[in-house]
């Protein structure tokens, strides 16, 4: 609320207010942060014809985003900065543009998590890997 929401509902939790707005054509704006169908259907039930959803949560696997939901013209993903850049450096590695071996400081046994948090205490390395084998 302090940072400029009218209104905050969660679950059943239908303050009045929130009635009054849906009841005059929907919220502007909402945020599906769940990452489920029910929810995102709650979503769409509450926000006006011309409003928006961000969808913000991240669904399992075998339960995607129906796709007749995230179809309608009001749903939209905000394209995260770190999922581009992240798609870039796998593109550089593919490429050979980049050589991981020279970034990676250590790779230590998951069994000695506890010598690899004070290596990076200690020792500032540029990346520590926890090793599962």
């Amino acid at each position: 609320m302090r940072l400029g929401a009218d209104l905050y509902v969660t679950d059943e939790d239908f303050p009045e207010e929130a009635f009054s707005l849906v009841r005059g054509g929907g919220f502007d704006r909402t945020i599906e942060a769940v990452g489920s169908n029910d929810a995102l259907a709650r979503c769409l039930k509450i926000t006006g014809p011309e409003g928006k959803i961000n969808l913000y949560g991240m669904p399992p696997d075998d339960a995607p985003y129906a796709e007749d939901y995230t179809d309608d013209p009001r749903v939209f993903r905000t394209r995260i900065e770190e999922g581009a850049v992240h798609d870039e450096l796998v593109s550089y590695i593919e490429e050979g543009r980049v050589d991981l071996e020279k970034w990676v400081s250590a790779v230590i046994d998951w069994n000695e998590y506890g010598s690899a948090f004070d290596y990076v205490r200690n020792e500032k390395p540029t990346k520590v890997i926890l090793s599962l084998k």
